[in-house]
């Protein structure tokens, strides 16, 4: 998208360039991923108070926390995060909320992760966010993992949630 002359042109074909990241994020092909939304930000900057920005940073966040970039992928969701919350954007914050747990997790940081699932999943549940039933399978992969209290319960909270949305990806 850098052959664009225009200024516009350029912003516009760079959130274009993100949410192709998004996509091919989702398809498991990171690295193009992590290529494309770098380059997206390159020209976005680094503006706390563009959803799309905060955006972004959270699908690149985890494309480097999916191919073991950690401390990259640590960076990109703080700064989702910290924007999601600025803006009051609770689809946005739980996901990055999630996304921080499962960065807590790669470290051995299970406690902590514990309580980011918990707290994802409770901003899903006030928000109606969309697939807050994710924050509940991630919360249930830490309990199982670990061998946490309620584990169990949770896994069969998380499944019936899914069954109900009729989301099978989990």
């Amino acid at each position: 998208f850098l052959t664009f002359t225009g200024r516009t042109d350029l912003v516009d074909a760079a959130r274009l360039a993100g949410s192709i990241g998004h996509a091919q994020g989702r398809l498991g092909h990171h690295e193009e991923a992590i290529t494309g939304m770098r380059a997206a930000l390159d020209v976005l900057g680094t503006d706390d108070r563009d959803p799309d920005v905060a955006a972004i940073n959270c699908d690149l966040g985890r494309a480097l926390l999916f191919t073991g970039h950690l401390d990259e992928a640590g960076a990109a969701i703080e700064r989702a995060l910290g924007a999601a919350e600025a803006l009051e954007l609770p689809v946005l914050t739980c996901q990055a909320l999630g996304l921080k747990a499962i960065h807590l997790e790669y470290v051995g940081r299970y406690e902590e992760a514990r309580t980011l699932h918990d707290g994802a999943i409770a901003l899903g549940e006030r928000h109606k966010v969309p697939r807050r039933h994710v924050a509940l399978q991630n919360a249930s992969v830490l309990r199982i993992t670990q061998d946490m209290p309620g584990a169990v319960e949770s896994c069969e909270v998380a499944l019936a949630a899914a069954r109900q949305r009729g989301d099978r990806s989990g």
